[in-house]
């Protein structure tokens, strides 16, 4: 849009100019009012107001729905994107951690959650949150010198013991170690193992609808977890998702996403946490949950305030009904221009009938923009998260 005002204004400065040489041979006192008229009746406000006026009503509209958009360019990728990556672990599923189901060592079951909720106190990952609701009743607790080791899990010091929380190799400092218990959570100190935490995991609300609704449109959807093979072919399994990376490092998330974009695929990557950072950054739409880590939200185009996975689907719709208006908005302006230009070089115009002409040239483009999300209802269960986003 900037670059067609640029050459419109280059292009109307000469017609001007021809305008009044022209009208100078042949009758110079209407040279003045036709030029003026040529000048005023092309002013690019049309084009100048095309591409804000839509956008700002698309990301106005998707803000009322519980999805803020943080870089403009993303909505024109999200309707563009024909590929959907997910994340699986708070992204497509929500995990937990069932009492019944801890195994403890040594202690006792709230001794053993209280301390791995006060490791896990400033950890945004959903197994985090989750460690952190199952030890609520326990008794609280606080943990210094916390180190997070990406990808591996959490250790810190409480009432000067060192603790570490989270992969069996990192938790007892023996690579390969405890492959009985993969999917286990392990707390351990010097002295070994306190106890383990296995996960559970359901589908988060409208997962499958939203697989199911990316299919219909045409979409190919995948996942890429660091999950063990296991659990990632068991939600791909559920979800009737083909394609699917268990045990993927940061990198080997990069590097499947740099063949998607090599074979000419608009990538869109829905993640959470901090190990999907590099690869939400490298996306050409980053989609990050509202519940996830800070890091994923700082990498996203575009984050679910509200965390429901339903909104990513009207945040699609809406942006595929933006480039449409904004379309139209340009066409509007481009054929507005070439009818308007030359009756007014030709004198039929004059200046005030041009300024009634430009502007409402400038109000039908704004119209045209209201139009986007007049037809779509925000869900009875969104929040208002204007407000909300900003707290």
């Amino acid at each position: 849009a900037d670059a067609r005002a640029a050459r419109l204004v280059v292009r109307v400065l000469a017609a001007a100019l021809i305008t009044a040489l022209a009208w100078a041979w042949f009758d110079p006192g209407r040279a003045l009012p036709a030029a003026l008229a040529v000048l005023v009746v092309s002013c690019p406000c049309a084009f100048a107001l095309a591409v804000p006026s839509a956008l700002t009503r698309a990301v106005a509209v998707l803000a009322q729905r519980g999805v803020l958009v943080v870089d403009a360019d993303a909505l024109e990728a999200l309707a563009r994107a024909d590929r959907f990556i997910f994340d699986k672990t708070g992204t497509l599923t929500e995990p937990s951690f069932e009492r019944a189901r801890i195994e403890v060592i040594r202690g006792s079951l709230e001794q053993a959650l209280g301390i791995a909720a006060a490791l896990e106190q400033s950890n945004s990952h959903p197994l985090g949150l989750a460690l952190r609701r199952a030890g609520a009743s326990a008794p609280p607790k606080t943990a210094t010198a916390l180190r997070h080791v990406q990808g591996a899990g959490v250790e810190g010091d409480i009432d000067g013991i060192r603790y570490r929380l989270g992969r069996a190799d990192f938790s007892l400092h023996a690579p390969g170690a405890d492959t009985v218990h993969d999917d286990a959570l392990v707390l351990a100190d010097t002295d070994g193992v306190i106890a383990r935490f296995p996960p559970s995991e359901q589908l988060r609300p409208a997962a499958a609808a939203l697989i199911r609704s990316l299919g219909d449109a045409g979409i190919k959807c995948e996942i890429l977890s660091g999950d063990r093979a296991a659990r990632v072919a068991r939600i791909a399994g559920l979800l009737a998702i083909d394609e699917f990376t268990a045990a993927a490092s940061p990198a080997d998330k990069l590097a499947r996403l740099a063949v998607l974009r090599a074979q000419g695929h608009v990538v869109a990557m829905v993640g959470d946490g901090i190990n999907d950072a590099p690869v939400l950054a490298a996306a050409d739409v980053a989609i990050a949950i509202g519940e996830g880590s800070a890091m994923a939200h700082a990498a996203s185009g575009i984050l679910l305030a509200s965390s429901r996975l339903e909104s990513l689907l009207e945040a699609r719709h809406v942006a595929a009904e933006m480039l449409v208006r904004l379309k139209q908005n340009l066409n509007w302006a481009l054929a507005y221009n070439l009818s308007a230009v030359p009756l007014a070089a030709l004198g039929f115009v004059p200046p005030w009938l041009a300024a009634i002409g430009m502007s409402a040239s400038s109000i039908v483009v704004i119209l045209n923009s209201l139009r986007i999300g007049r037809h779509a209802t925000a869900s009875p269960d969104a929040p208002r998260p204007v407000s909300e986003a900003v707290a």
